[in-house]
């Protein structure tokens, strides 16, 4: 049975509810609210990286109203170790003020807040001068800092010994100058984060480390790729990261055997030294803060579509941790170049198939902490249509990278406020979002273990001048909940139907 109803902007409006979401929790390889309903996370990404700037984002009350008004009902809210221990032992609780600001912001507008500790090339120290670690936990023993001409700024991962040798040394534990290991630092910073938000309703986990690097162990990867495709016609020219990024994007039928080469190492690194750290940090954010959701991310290769090989976090007795995510980013190789607006459809799918795959592995929710990184660029429509595809695909949460100024003036934004299912009473089985047409289909069983409402995010831009519901089986009537008072945006909430019953819901624009 089939029923559908037209409805115009404002009609059958009720009154808007109350901003704050509850909590979330994870079960089932799935993130749940407090009614037991599986939760969408979606949003982006607020982050002010550099010191210069204080660390504070430009973000502020009318920004967070805004991300309520277009949907997003999660952050991830950028920090940086530097931020948080300027001097080695020393907090700057000031700094921790202002991120605890913008927790409050998120919380009066329904929105969750996933911490992120961010890096980028290791750190501050000059002459990387970049983010992340403090100049004391960076230890390089004076390697050079070689950055090529030309090609994107991540490239000096592969050809900087500088940043290398730093992350090596995080790796293996260096004392710092109190002669404490900076691994062991950097998991007491972690703590001191935990204990401070433990109690502040909007922040349900915490991103470990921002795309773990490999280190020095990067030249054996990239010897094992050069090695591997020098054979290949066109392939003899392969010198530096920058010919070997020139040549995989253009020749994309060259890139699995180029991850089937790395992947080896790449996987010993995660296994060896990326899982003991995180269990590090793991037990000792669990010693101030039990109940917060873990995210953990691959190394950076798996951005790429390298399988990853972390396995879920343990306790110290060998007992796995509950709530945890896998917090993966998805970034085709073109990224940061003159060529994002024209990805690659089978690189794209190959590395949200993987990162997909190995989160069902391990049993833990998938969100993609990162994708995009558009900047604007008004050539990237279809590129931000691909990967919201995929997203939708693995059934994801996301975080676009990042809320930008000009953000909702950007030609892929209809894809970030797109339609989505915030909430189902049971489990949802497919979403997806047509931008042509203007339509929006999901399908969801509905569970006895389970009480609440559906509630399915309707855009402005989408759905602003009136839409039609189809919805299968009909049961009660769907009610129209605006953000606020007034406005066009806002929930479909669909009426808890029989348990176990297989729910079509498609929602289509007005002609």
């Amino acid at each position: 049975m089939r029923t559908a109803i037209i409805l115009i902007a404002g009609l059958m409006a009720v009154e808007s509810g109350a901003a704050w979401a509850g909590e979330v929790s994870t079960k089932d390889g799935r993130f749940i609210d407090g009614s037991g309903r599986q939760v969408t996370l979606h949003g982006a990404n607020v982050i002010e990286k550099h010191r210069a700037r204080g660390y504070v984002s430009w973000h502020g009350p009318r920004e967070f109203a805004q991300m309520r008004q277009w949907g997003f009902n999660c952050i991830r809210l950028g920090m940086t170790w530097a931020a948080i221990e300027p001097e080695c032992g020393k907090y700057d609780e000031a700094f921790l003020d202002r991120l605890a600001q913008r927790a409050k912001w998120a919380r009066e507008n329904g929105i969750w807040v996933v911490l992120d500790m961010h890096q980028d090339l290791w750190g501050e120290a000059p002459p990387i001068n970049t983010d992340g670690a403090p100049e004391w936990a960076t230890i390089h023993d004076n390697k050079p800092h070689t950055v090529l001409d030309g090609g994107p700024w991540s490239q000096a991962y592969w050809t900087s010994q500088r940043v290398q040798t730093a992350f090596d040394n995080f790796w293996a534990n260096r004392p710092g100058p109190d002669g404490v290991g900076i691994q062991d630092r950097f998991a007491l910073a972690w703590q001191h984060v935990a204990r401070r938000f433990k109690d502040d309703p909007a922040v349900i986990g915490y991103d470990l480390l921002n795309e773990p690097f490999i280190g020095s162990g990067a030249l054996e990867a990239l010897g094992a790729v050069i090695a591997a495709l020098q054979g290949e016609p066109d392939f003899q020219a392969i010198s530096t990261p920058a010919d070997l990024l020139m040549i995989i994007s253009r020749k994309p039928d060259r890139y699995e055997k180029m991850l089937e080469a790395a992947a080896p190492v790449f996987q010993k690194f995660e296994r060896e030294k990326l899982q003991p750290m995180y269990e590090r940090v793991a037990a000792a954010i669990r010693q101030a803060d039990p109940d917060a959701i873990l995210f953990i991310e691959p190394s950076i290769s798996s951005n790429m579509g390298v399988p990853g090989a972390l396995e879920a976090l343990k306790d110290p007795a060998g007992n796995r941790y509950p709530l945890q995510a896998y917090g993966a980013h998805a970034y085709d190789v073109v990224t940061d170049t003159g060529d994002v607006g024209q990805p690659d459809p089978r690189r794209l799918e190959l590395i949200f198939t993987r990162i997909a795959e190995h989160a069902h592995q391990l049993d833990m929710p998938l969100w993609i902490g990162e994708w995009g990184a558009f900047y604007g660029r008004p050539e990237t429509l279809n590129a931000a249509r691909l990967a919201v595809g995929h997203l939708e695909r693995t059934l994801a949460g996301d975080a676009y990278w990042d809320f930008h100024q000009g953000l909702d003036k950007a030609v892929y934004f209809p894809l970030l406020a797109r339609p989505y299912a915030t909430a189902v009473t049971g489990i949802l089985n497919t979403c997806h979002s047509d931008l042509e047409t203007g339509t929006f289909t999901c399908e969801w069983t509905e569970s006895a273990a389970v009480d609440g409402d559906t509630r399915v995010f309707l855009p402005e831009p989408w759905y602003g001048a009136g839409y039609s519901v189809e919805l299968t089986p009909t049961g009660a009537s769907c009610r129209f909940e605006p953000v606020s008072e007034g406005a066009k945006a806002g929930w479909l909430v669909v009426p808890q139907s029989v348990p176990g019953a297989a729910r079509t819901l498609v929602v289509k624009k007005s002609p």
